[in-house]
């Protein structure tokens, strides 16, 4: 092996303090985080299901961390706006992504020109918590159960609207789905989130909606309930069945919410804020306040959200295509 002469030790040396030096201000810039306050981007309006989560969260974590989480509701385009927001972000910890499956397993089936790779562009920090959507419809229909719903869907064909916060959405997705199983009419009303299409429902200008945050309205007597879609009926409406049990075999529909941050976000701080989430969501009472929301904590590693979503984009890509549903 030729030797080394001492002017290529020089460089060599040379380019290890370079490399070490240019090191410093990324280690540097990973110790001092957070420095000022965190965006949290949520990509529904405030008052949805996601938002709760959201804030739960954020407050636990400001605690841990010495900096507020601002949450910042960016509604739209069924999550796009939001998500490509915080995907096109810088990646120093200080802008994040709260997102359900919307913008990651839903929206590439429903939008073909994603401005985003859900996989590569969004980095997982941890799985948040599932929930389940209560199927509700105007008090002023004659209907109050799955089996009401779909026999008064038949007779009067295209005559029932429904609402969801956007076009590409799991609410969307759901009641699609719903729709191609049991073989009805229903024409999609999007909106930019779960708030005011409530208010609509309860007015009467749309029929009926599968949203994850009703339970204000329902128990306020706007709304009426009659199913819930998750594999088990929901503790909050014990008396309510499941969309399965209500007689259409085999449809659930569950929803995940989970933290992101944006592509090369450091390892070090997806694993700090990976602990500090999983630390916020074994609190008991942070525990209690989102079973009541009807969110059941899941927390844990980051791969669980990558499984979900490359697992999730390839189940929804298969129903749609066997439904051949249009997202229009």
């Amino acid at each position: 092996m030729p030797s080394m002469n001492g002017k290529s030790l020089d460089r060599r040396s040379l380019l290890i303090c370079a490399l070490g030096a240019a090191a410093l201000p990324r280690a540097a810039s990973a110790q001092s985080w957070p420095n000022r306050p965190i965006q949290l981007v949520v990509h529904f309006p405030a008052g949805g299901i996601a938002d709760v989560g959201a804030r739960a969260l954020g407050d636990g974590l400001a605690s841990l961390l010495g900096q507020p989480l601002v949450i910042d509701n960016r509604p739209g385009g069924g999550g796009l706006i939001g998500a490509n927001l915080v995907a096109k972000a810088k990646p120093d910890g200080h802008t994040l992504l709260f997102a359900t499956n919307s913008p990651l397993s839903f929206a590439p089936i429903t939008h073909p020109n994603m401005p985003y790779d859900p996989v590569k562009d969004l980095v997982p920090i941890v799985p948040v918590a599932s929930y389940s959507l209560q199927v509700v419809v105007n008090n002023a229909l004659p209907i109050h159960s799955v089996a009401d719903l779909i026999d008064y869907a038949k007779k009067h064909p295209g005559k029932l609207n429904y609402a969801s916060p956007g076009i590409g959405s799991g609410i969307h997705f759901a009641v699609e789905h719903f729709k191609h199983v049991t073989g009805i009419q229903l024409t999609h009303v999007p909106y930019k989130g779960s708030s005011q299409l409530m208010t609509d429902l309860a007015g009467g200008y749309v029929q009926v909606t599968f949203d994850g945050a009703a339970r204000s309205h329902i128990e306020a007597g706007r709304v009426r309930l009659i199913a819930t879609t998750g594999p088990e009926r929901d503790p909050r409406f014990p008396q309510t069945p499941t969309v399965h049990e209500a007689g259409v075999e085999g449809y659930k529909f569950v929803a995940s919410q989970v933290l992101l941050g944006p592509r090369d976000l450091p390892q070090e701080l997806v694993d700090r804020l990976n602990t500090a989430s999983n630390e916020v969501l074994k609190d008991p009472k942070v525990r209690a306040y989102l079973a009541e929301q009807g969110l059941i904590v899941t927390g844990g590693s980051p791969k669980l959200i990558t499984q979900e979503i490359i697992e999730g984009i390839a189940e929804n890509r298969r129903i749609a295509t066997a439904a051949k549903l249009v997202f229009e």
